[in-house]
């Protein structure tokens, strides 16, 4: 089997309400790429993206003051998960926990517990936690959603077809899919919500397998969710 190039999952940030918008726009500011490379189980590190060097340093979680997340597997990632925030450093950890449950491609149905479910297999208004202590990498942990839970599904789209891949692409088709979704599903416009959303979009390896598919997902970067947010306006 070829080599699968290293996930990638970019952040890009969202102003708050206390920023002082540019007059000439919106900031053009690379984006933050968080690099985790298949042939190790090390995180890298957050670079900009017009940034080729490795981190010189290379601090465990605890160190940092993170959550602890799961393991990364050796499992070759297939899908990018890309998040908007108001506020970056709310969530890294939570990014660095779904770097290790987006990569999922190799994993049998017949080997998730009854509790988890597929990525591909999500149900719009499905709430969801990722899965801890388990070396099962391909599944949710379905909860319910008047219990406490991690994410909620707001919506789908599916990205046009175009004759090239192109990562930057998809994540700005994928953005103009779900930030519209998130106003219809919460009943606030996104850049008002508390809330925060990203997307599960296809890297190359998953679009050469006809993967088209975005997956719109909301969460609390203060804490978690303790009932639907369907209509909220929160």
């Amino acid at each position: 089997m070829a080599p699968v190039p290293p996930l990638l999952v970019c952040l890009t940030h969202r102003p708050s309400t206390t920023e002082t918008p540019r007059a000439d726009g919106p900031s053009t500011a690379p984006s933050q790429i968080l690099r985790l490379d298949s042939k190790t189980s090390g995180f890298l590190g957050i670079r900009h993206s017009s940034d080729t060097r490795r981190p010189s340093s290379h601090l465990s979680n605890q160190q940092r003051g993170w959550p602890p997340g799961p393991q990364p597997s050796a499992v070759p990632a297939d899908r990018t998960w890309v998040n908007r925030s108001r506020v970056f450093r709310a969530f890294v950890g939570l990014i660095l926990l779904f770097v290790a449950v987006g990569q999922y491609a190799l994993t049998s149905r017949d080997a998730l517990d009854e509790s988890q479910r597929g990525l591909f297999t999500l149900r719009l208004g499905e709430c969801f936690d990722a899965p801890e202590g388990t070396d099962v990498i391909g599944g949710v942990v379905q909860k319910s959603c008047s219990e406490v839970h991690q994410f909620e599904v707001f919506g789908f789209g599916e990205l046009s077809e175009r004759d090239n891949f192109a990562a930057d692409e998809v994540a700005a088709e994928a953005d103009a899919i779900c930030v519209p979704e998130f106003e219809r599903y919460v009943g606030v416009p996104a850049t008002e919500s508390k809330l925060a959303l990203m997307h599960l979009s296809p890297t190359l390896a998953s679009w050469e397998s006809d993967d088209r598919l975005v997956t719109c997902l909301l969460f609390n970067p203060d804490g978690a969710l303790r009932n639907s947010m369907i209509r909220s306006k929160v």
